[in-house]
């Protein structure tokens, strides 16, 4: 007579317990990682380069078109290099604002004169352009929002399309205080006998709804 003894073996975790959490078979003996939220929550700053998220040579040059472009006057005789233009480049550029208003503010230099912070408002958008107290005619831009579907904008993307949309033509942003960000700058040659090298820099602030749809834009000029 052959005796047959059971030899029991410990089992895993796993085979002890049904921890599969893709069955929605689990019970509470589980540790089971929380899903990771979506990128575009942006719960953490990052400061990846365009190389580190992949983006690609057309998507990076459309970007720079969009930040150099989207809010400047776009006016034959005007460019990157053209911080400065007149009220009928503005008016021109936009058309008749529906209203404005102004306001003294100092200098971030305090030898420089006061400076008179103009906000232009238009359907769907504003502008805010800065000038020096002793010419109040000669604009700089400061800054730009879009907060309305109708107002176009360039390559394709408007308020209101998904984030997606806006990374497939610029490429994935950047992280910063919660909501996606694009940051650039653009090299010239300047100067009155362009001998000097300058720089212009453009940051796009993209403000999403729960659904990850651009509800806004705000674009500045952060070296102005």
């Amino acid at each position: 007579m052959i005796l047959l003894v059971a030899v029991s073996c410990p089992l895993s975790a796993a085979e002890e317990r049904n921890c599969n959490p893709a069955a929605g078979r689990v019970d509470g003996t589980c540790h089971t990682e929380p899903p990771r939220p979506p990128w575009r929550t942006c719960d953490a700053d990052t400061y990846s380069t365009p190389q580190d998220r992949q983006v690609t040579a057309e998507q990076q040059r459309r970007l720079e078109d969009f930040g150099l472009r989207i809010f400047s006057p776009a006016l034959p005789g005007y460019g990157p290099q053209d911080f400065k233009f007149t009220r009928s480049a503005v008016i021109k550029r936009f058309g008749h604002p529906l209203s404005t208003r102004s306001r003294e503010r100092l200098p971030y230099d305090p030898t420089d004169p006061m400076e008179i912070v103009t906000t232009w408002e238009y359907q769907g958008f504003r502008i805010t352009t800065v000038a020096s107290k002793p010419h109040p005619d000669l604009f700089q831009l400061d800054e730009g929002e879009a907060f309305d579907a109708k107002v176009p904008l360039r390559h394709g993307v408007r308020i209101g399309q998904s984030i997606d949309r806006w990374t497939r033509q610029f490429g994935r942003p950047n992280c910063s205080r919660g909501h996606p960000v694009y940051d650039g700058e653009y090299y010239f040659a300047c100067g009155k006998n362009k001998d000097v090298s300058c720089v212009a820099t453009y940051r796009i602030e993209l403000f999403l709804d729960g659904a990850g749809k651009v509800q806004r834009m705000k674009w500045s000029h952060p070296m102005l």
